[in-house]
């Protein structure tokens, strides 16, 4: 029986790499891994989101990055100072000086970090208005978010926006194509300052709220998950006698108004946009185009969390 259950196991779980979902198992590490220096502390989070670059929050509260020197995607160099040419390999360097940060995600174009007073910093490219600093201009460090004096919660980046929560309600600021960020505005693809989402629909959010934007925007208040349609905000039913505990949105992906509805799950980029992770710990992923046909990841009922963030599988896996 215990082989049969394992094996039934190994079967589920080739069967999602085949899908292109990242899996995370507990094994020891291949030989070709490499180790990153816990500089100057261990690791406490870690955003490697497909750019070339991935960026750590140390224990002791610093932010390195490592990977492609290219201060636009998290790592804040000048070659004038003797860093090195953009394009080329960087070792493990610290953001700035400071030693109160608590969390960073870093994007396609930017990277935002947050404080433990409830500040936010981005710094990398402001075509759109992702850094928030009501300018459009670039910065290889990092700036602060205007915030109106109110502190910042759960925020989330994808290719050129940023969303934020307040206690207040929801923010979001950068690219608005297709209002993938903001469904109660106009589509304007230029949003230098945060913006207050005001829609009719408004779902419940609070301090303890949780954002992911990407492929698909979504909410999580306590055991409800909100999506944005386009028009505005819907709430994700749960199935019957249960309740969502983790969910998870890919960061890259086009804006809501492309047409081709046809597209399904084996569909390159559009594979799996959002999943989430219910309370019998069972997963459920979903199409942007098909919110209402979830996808069950197998029989499978021992999930403990999920991660579907990163873009691709040849970028780095930390």
């Amino acid at each position: 029986m215990r082989i049969k259950k394992i094996s039934q196991t190994l079967l589920a779980t080739f069967a999602l790499l085949a899908g292109g979902l990242p899996v995370l198992l507990s094994a020891a590490p291949a030989s070709a891994a490499t180790s990153i220096p816990n500089l100057p502390a261990r690791w406490q989070s870690i955003s490697s989101p497909g750019s070339g670059t991935t960026c750590a929050l140390a224990t002791n509260g610093t932010i390195w990055c490592w990977g492609k020197a290219e201060g636009t995607r998290g790592v804040s160099w000048d070659p004038t100072k003797g860093d090195p040419a953009a394009g080329t390999a960087v070792p493990p360097m610290q953001v700035g000086s400071l030693t109160n940060w608590s969390a960073i995600e870093v994007a396609a174009t930017h990277a935002c970090a947050k404080n433990n007073i409830g500040e936010l910093w981005c710094w990398g490219k402001n075509a759109n208005g992702e850094l928030g600093d009501g300018t459009l201009t670039d910065s290889l460090t990092p700036v602060k978010v205007k915030a109106n004096g109110r502190l910042w919660y759960s925020f989330s980046l994808s290719n050129a926006a940023t969303c934020a929560i307040q206690a207040i309600g929801l923010w979001c600021w950068g690219d608005n194509t297709g209002k993938r960020i903001l469904p109660d505005s106009t589509a304007d693809s230029v949003i230098a300052m945060p913006r207050a989402y005001q829609g009719t629909s408004s779902p419940s959010i609070s301090a303890n709220t949780q954002i992911q934007i990407g492929a698909i925007e979504a909410l999580r208040t306590d055991n409800h998950i909100y999506v944005n349609t386009g028009t505005g905000f819907v709430e994700l039913a749960a199935p019957s006698n249960q309740q969502w505990i983790d969910f998870s949105v890919k960061q890259t992906g086009g804006s809501l108004a492309e047409s081709n509805a046809a597209r399904d799950f084996t569909y390159n980029s559009y594979l799996f946009a959002f999943c989430g992770l219910l309370s019998n710990h069972s997963a459920r992923c979903y199409s942007r185009y098909s919110l209402s046909s979830p996808i069950l990841l197998g029989d499978i009922s021992n999930w403990k969390y999920i991660n579907i963030r990163q873009d691709s599988p040849r970028e780095p896996i930390c």
